[in-house]
């Protein structure tokens, strides 16, 4: 997954592994919002979750300044190499919808 998060339309993003748990975090391109990326990746047939649910409160963000900005955590345990490999295209197929439009 990481390998695929190297590609060309991932380039503005920022991948984070923190190396233990089942999931990478990657901080989006500025000017996209992980809420309208996960409504159009819906529409491509994958999904993720955007990083503002994976905290308890708002203000637990807060403690974070590494995580300002738009970030999603994707769960690389939970499928295949090649689900998950096929799931990041779908993203990114969404994500160049965004780029393509500015």
């Amino acid at each position: 997954m990481k390998e695929k998060l190297k590609q060309t339309e991932w380039q503005e993003a920022k991948v984070y592994d923190p190396g233990v748990g089942l999931f990478l975090w990657v901080r989006l391109p500025e000017g996209i919002t992980s809420e309208a990326l996960l409504k159009a990746s819906m529409l491509e047939g994958a999904a993720f979750t955007p990083g503002m649910h994976c905290y308890a409160v708002a203000e637990e963000l807060q403690k974070f300044p590494a995580m300002e900005g738009e970030w999603i955590r994707l769960n690389y345990a939970a499928y295949p190499l090649l689900g998950a490999s096929e799931g990041i295209a779908r993203i990114e197929d969404a994500l160049m919808e965004f780029t393509a439009r500015s």
